[in-house]
Formats: C-alpha cells, structure tokens, sequence
C-alpha cells in the first residue's frame, strides 16, 4: 500500500480500529489539559486573579 493511500484510509474510513484509535487520543489529549491544570494549582495559581492565562502563556514559551 502506497503512503498517500494509507493516509487517505486512516482520515477517512470508520472501522471499529479507527474509532478506538480517535478515542485513544481524546482521552490522551483531556488527561494532558488535566494534568495543566493540577500543575497550575500547584504552581499557586489559584487565587490569583486572572494571573493563571499568563502563567500558561509562561509555561508555553519553553515548549
């Protein structure tokens, strides 16, 4: 199989496989916005009163 036919199967089929796969990385993507926001709480970014957009924006540069 060619790349660009496997490409074109993997965005466009809808088999069981492929939905588990996309499940796989909605769950992947919540526990990484989870594990941002514990961060921030531990980092004493609660409370502070709008300081949590500019911490992110901080943490986000050395990404």
């Amino acid at each position: 199989m060619k790349p660009a036919e496997l490409s074109q199967q993997l965005r466009r089929d809808s088999g069981d496989f492929l939905e588990e796969r996309r499940g796989i990385v909605v769950a992947s993507m919540t526990a990484i916005g989870c594990m941002g926001l514990i961060a921030l709480y531990q980092m004493g970014a609660k409370g502070q009163r709008g300081h949590v957009f500019i911490l992110v924006v901080q943490q986000l540069r050395f990404v």
